[in-house]
């Protein structure tokens, strides 16, 4: 069950997300308003849109992320947790000087994926703010426009193939100094 949303297919999942936020009909809506609160146009309004996004995003990942944290968890030699246990060590203490320490290539791993997927999200947003063939997604007000969106737009709506490639490289080459810089910091104290 953890694994069910990255395994659906990214646009499928947005445009799930979409229907079920949509002001008129949506699901989110109709449960909203059985508590009194009145129709949120969640993916209509530039205040809200990003943050909708944010909140798909993070449901498509979250049970991928948990796997991983589990693995690490298990991964952690349970001697260790003894030892802390027979020298007094409280809770608090097990998790800050074994279980943290020990889970720090897990997290670098995920720190670094989880950024690089962020510099990259397209799929999702184009699924649940664009409006048609004929709008450009973006959202309300471009609110929810990211760089990949942009690049194909760049590409595909204005047919500037050599701007986009251009800007896919800058793209790469921002992830890439983001990554590297991510891992000699995190790296450093593995």
């Amino acid at each position: 069950i953890f694994f069910l949303p990255i395994v659906t297919a990214p646009l499928a999942l947005g445009m799930m997300w979409a229907s079920l936020l949509n002001k008129n009909y949506g699901l989110v809506n109709i449960l909203l308003g059985k508590v009194g609160i009145p129709p949120q146009p969640f993916l209509a309004s530039p205040d809200q849109a990003l943050a909708s996004i944010i909140l798909i995003a993070v449901y498509q990942y979250v049970g991928y992320y948990i796997i991983i944290y589990l693995a690490g968890l298990q991964g952690i030699p349970q001697v260790y947790y003894d030892a802390a246990s027979v020298d007094g060590a409280s809770r608090w203490q097990t998790f800050w000087h074994i279980t943290l320490p020990l889970l720090r290539p897990v997290l670098l791993f995920i720190i670094v994926t989880n950024t690089i997927g962020a510099l990259q999200v397209f799929d999702i947003v184009f699924a649940a703010t664009t409006g048609g063939a004929e709008t450009s997604g973006g959202g309300p007000a471009n609110s929810t426009m990211v760089v990949v969106l942009h690049m194909y737009n760049t590409a595909f709506k204005f047919f500037r193939m050599g701007r986009a490639s251009a800007m896919a490289t800058i793209l790469f080459a921002i992830t890439l100094v983001i990554t590297v810089i991510q891992l000699r910091l995190l790296r450093e104290r593995t």
